[in-house]
């Protein structure tokens, strides 16, 4: 085994699960993870197997054991899909290729749950009445109006509900008042009429509770008051379970026993992932320099829901700490299919955050799960239609092997650097011209913006050259002049010179 692949091989990794604003606890989660790696389908690069949960205080854990099985090629230059590993290295670091290698994860689950059953609103009206106080905090602050230029789908969840309320509460009076005019003129007792005239408003109001429950409506509505609560420092106790989340990092990294840490987080979790690993960067300066590879990776983020109100302050200095740790990855993993989270944007932007000058600081990177070449295509119309079930989709298994699995990820061989880096991309040089690119390196047959996102991709670590190096006193003319083989042919001097003419010494004065 090369010494490349065998720093990338993870033998020990813990992960730090967060999940989102749900009042469903460890054990859900446990039983969600252990049922879903049980669904892989066949062909995928590992065998999952998960132990039995583990109880500490009012946190759960349990040690994920993973398997390669069978031999998957390495992307190629082209195809920005992860890695897996090869069977020529299942092989322990001894390369006795009798041995199989194994990797052990052990998954920490965060629990903040009796946090958010502690701000779950119960009773529809209470909730309705609660949402409705809640909105004008996006409104007047402009955090709608910025929002919905950053996610339509995911703030429209603002939006809609209001006017499901809206709606109901009119045509319940707009009814009652018709029934009672209609039973007055039908000459019937006016007291049996306003008691008939209860009637549409009671069914109006259930049919409301189907449609909220059919779409989750509730749910949302219920996280964005949280959010809310949250952005004006109004959740205390959330503050203090997030410090305690970061020591328990701080503690973890200090060990030095793991090869590989993750900080993961799913939905809302994703806003607590980055506070989690922000925190523990600012408490211990020094997280970065032992032995782990820190990695972040959020799923289905909705991190300008609270990003972009103006009262988080907090929020925005933590993804500012972030963005200056050098050497931490960030990926992440939301899809725009998802309605509920803000996909494929730079959460330092989109959050009214400068980040450290490129190559200063962390690496960010956003991967689309791709989730619509997972499934057959009447299987993924119907998850989309199901606002939920597509939201949860990223903790769930695959119907079939592609690019996105979640339980790889998680608890696979392979680092998160290593299983991304095809689609890290390398800095872009401040003199780099796609046009020059292109005619230093002519087997490239792409346009000017491909031209840029091949050098990032592949051409920086390819060494290809991306500017003109020539002497100050290069004269165009008289190279052409004193190389008549190169004016025959046409040949830009310029570009003939960078390619050949340095290195056949030829002369250009």
């Amino acid at each position: 085994m090369n010494s490349a692949t065998e720093r990338h091989l993870i033998k020990k990794r813990c992960v730090f699960y967060l999940s989102g604003f749900d009042p469903r606890g460890g054990r859900h989660y446990y039983s969600l993870y252990k049922n879903e790696a049980k669904l892989r389908p066949e062909g995928c690069a590992s065998v999952i197997d998960v132990g039995r949960r583990i109880t500490d205080q009012d946190n759960l854990s349990w040690v994920v054991t993973s398997t390669p099985i069978h031999s998957k090629l390495l992307p190629d230059q082209n195809k920005n899909t992860p890695h897996s590993i090869d069977s020529a290295n299942t092989a322990n670091t001894t390369g006795n290729a009798n041995t199989t290698y194994t990797t052990r994860t052990e998954f920490k689950f965060m629990a903040w749950d009796k946090i958010i059953r502690k701000h779950w609103t119960t009773g529809r009206l209470k909730s309705w009445l609660e949402f409705a106080r809640t909105t004008p905090t996006f409104v007047v602050s402009g955090a709608l109006k910025k929002g919905w230029s950053l996610g339509k789908p995911a703030t429209g969840l603002l939006i809609f509900p209001n006017i499901l309320i809206i709606l109901t509460l009119v045509a319940m009076m707009l009814s009652a008042l018709l029934t009672f005019k209609i039973c007055s003129w039908a000459g019937i007792n006016h007291w049996l009429a306003a008691a008939m005239s209860l009637a549409p408003p009671w069914g109006l109001w259930r049919w409301a509770h189907w449609f909220e429950a059919s779409r989750d409506l509730g749910w949302t509505m219920r996280s964005y008051a949280f959010t809310a609560r949250q952005s004006k420092g109004q959740v205390p106790e959330l503050e203090a379970r997030l410090n305690e989340f970061a020591q328990h990092l701080i503690a973890q990294v200090k060990k030095n026993e793991d090869d590989e840490i993750l900080v993961i987080g799913h939905s809302s979790g994703a806003v607590m992932a980055v506070s989690v690993m922000a925190r523990a960067l600012q408490q211990y300066p020094e997280l970065m320099n032992h032995k782990a590879e820190l990695g972040l990776v959020t799923l289905g983020q909705c991190l300008p829901m609270l990003g972009v109100l103006p009262e988080a302050i907090t929020f925005r200095t933590e993804l500012k700490t972030l963005s200056y740790a050098k050497g931490l990855l960030w990926v992440d993993i939301s899809s725009p299919s998802d309605r509920c989270c803000v996909a494929m944007l730079n959460p330092y932007i989109s959050c009214g955050v400068e980040p450290a000058p490129e190559g200063q600081g962390s690496q960010f990177l956003a991967v689309n799960p791709l989730f619509h070449e997972l499934f057959a295509e009447q299987s993924y119309s119907d998850l989309k239609k199901n606002a939920f079930q597509m939201h949860f989709q990223y903790l769930k298994a695959p119907p079939s092997v592609g690019d996105y699995d979640y339980f790889e990820i998680s608890a696979g061989s392979l680092s998160l650097k290593d299983r991304f880096e095809r689609r890290i991309l390398s800095p872009l040089p401040k003199d780099f011209e796609s046009q020059t690119y292109l005619k230093l390196n002519p087997d490239l047959k792409l346009n000017a913006q491909q031209a840029t996102h091949h050098y990032q991709q592949h051409g920086a670590r390819e060494n290809r050259p991306y500017r003109l190096e020539i002497p100050e006193d290069f004269d165009a003319a008289k190279y052409l002049l004193l190389n008549p083989d190169v004016a025959a042919a046409g040949i830009d001097a310029e570009i003939h010179y960078v390619q050949h003419g340095r290195f056949e010494k030829r002369s250009y004065k």
